[in-house]
């Protein structure tokens, strides 16, 4: 790089517009690293450490570390910023913080928020409409993302398991998760819908395009699947069946998160909830599930040591 920006706002926006230009990473990954890396770089610059990401070096990342810890804040974003940092000091040709292999501590407080039992039982055996209740099915049953449930095409179901293409800009890895005793039923009544979607388009244009996607639409005498990004539509579904059983504010990944954190209690192993999820490490896991006081008190009365 010839020439050097000389303020943190000029430092940022460069990175931005090379974040811009990078369309092998979607605007949901783009807004996680932006945010991140501004809020990093903005604790160095008001710390007085060394904010330039080219001169950046381990004990200024180490500062870093211990600030955010010193604020109380989660291990989960200590990690956020962390990344965020990284992936600016990389741009401009640093790689101090990729060589620290840091290790982050499991942080097993709460900080996210599950579904009780009795919700998730109630929300798991509610019926709305077909697309709704594929869409909660999918999240709170079957372990999915968001994302990997709007990737799903009618070729994914394969009668005893489903084919889940995981997450990333093209598709991550594939995983198969075995059908839940729902899934067969809920299915079924969300192709007859899809069914229906189709042939109404059809009654109006023999020549319509039907999209691959399994989640579709039909809106102005077009049949569309959702945006993988955005995804409002589906967004707000959810938020409204979630006020039907009395849930503010559900949103997808706390129905994903509540699935991992329900097998771990039924006694399903931490090793066999993370392929069913589709995590990269057991660690990874471990934050997803959590454990409370609750749990703790369960296992103390177990505890064969008397």
């Amino acid at each position: 790089m010839a020439r050097r920006p000389y303020t943190p706002e000029s430092t940022l926006k460069l990175y931005e517009a090379h974040l811009e230009k990078t369309r092998s990473i979607t605007e949901a990954t783009r807004h996680f690293y932006r945010g991140h890396a501004k809020i990093a770089l903005n604790m160095l610059v008001a710390g007085g450490r060394e904010w330039r990401p080219w001169l950046v070096q381990k004990e200024d990342v180490v500062w870093l570390i211990e600030e955010i810890r010193r604020k109380e804040l989660a291990v989960a974003t200590l990690r956020n910023y962390i990344s965020g940092l990284t992936s600016l000091t990389l741009f401009y040709d640093n790689n101090v913080i990729s060589k620290m292999r840091i290790r982050y501590p499991h942080d097993a407080r709460p900080n996210v928020k599950w579904i009780s039992d009795e919700k998730a039982r109630e929300l798991a055996s509610l019926r709305t409409d077909p697309m709704t209740d594929l869409i909660v099915h999918c999240e709170l049953c079957l372990g999915m993302r968001r994302v990997e449930v709007l990737r799903l095409t009618p070729e994914s179901f394969l009668g005893d398991r489903v084919r889940i293409q995981g997450k990333g800009p093209v598709g991550g890895k594939t995983r198969f998760m075995p059908y839940h005793p729902s899934t067969s039923d809920i299915l079924a009544t969300y192709n007859n819908h899809r069914r229906s979607l189709i042939d109404q388009a059809k009654g109006r244009s023999h020549f319509v395009e039907v999209p691959s996607d399994l989640l579709i639409y039909y809106r102005y005498g077009r049949l569309r699947a959702y945006d993988k990004v955005k995804a409002t539509a589906i967004n707000n579904r959810v938020a409204a069946v979630g006020k039907k059983v009395g849930i503010e504010n559900l949103a997808n990944h706390m129905m994903r998160r509540t699935f991992g954190r329900t097998m771990w209690r039924d006694g399903v192993k931490i090793e066999t909830i993370s392929a069913m999820l589709g995590h990269d490490s057991i660690e990874q896991t471990l934050e997803y599930i959590g454990a409370n006081i609750d749990d703790m008190q369960s296992a103390m009365q177990i505890f064969s040591l008397r």
